[in-house]
């Protein structure tokens, strides 16, 4: 699981530390790293190429974030936490849309 973050990295280096949420990482990418961020599809690519692979699904919950991904060529589920409605997200192209991460646990076999 990689994060690919629009934040500059020591923002996000704050941010996993509050969360001690490191360790649940394989790694993260932020503005940083790339030229452009979200919608541009810089961020997914550059976490893809740090996973080692294209074949993902990408975990976000704005419409720029499925736009990132689908310039990518990836599919997007989306939590509805961003501010956005579930029709929003949908809307931009999410092909699922949860409240919780505790939801998509519950219904992590509806999705693949």
């Amino acid at each position: 699981m990689v994060l690919a973050s629009s934040s500059i990295e020591r923002h996000l280096d704050r941010f996993l530390a509050l969360l001690d949420a490191r360790e649940l990482l394989d790694g993260w990418t932020t503005k940083d790293d790339v030229e452009a961020t979200k919608p541009e599809p810089d961020l997914v690519q550059a976490a893809l190429e740090k996973a080692g692979t294209d074949d993902a699904t990408m975990l976000g919950d704005t419409p720029w974030d499925v736009e990132a991904a689908r310039r990518a060529g990836l599919e997007t589920v989306c939590l509805a936490t961003g501010g956005f409605s579930e029709q929003e997200l949908r809307d931009s192209g999410a092909v699922a849309v949860f409240e919780s991460i505790a939801e998509i646990r519950e219904r992590l076999d509806e999705l693949f």
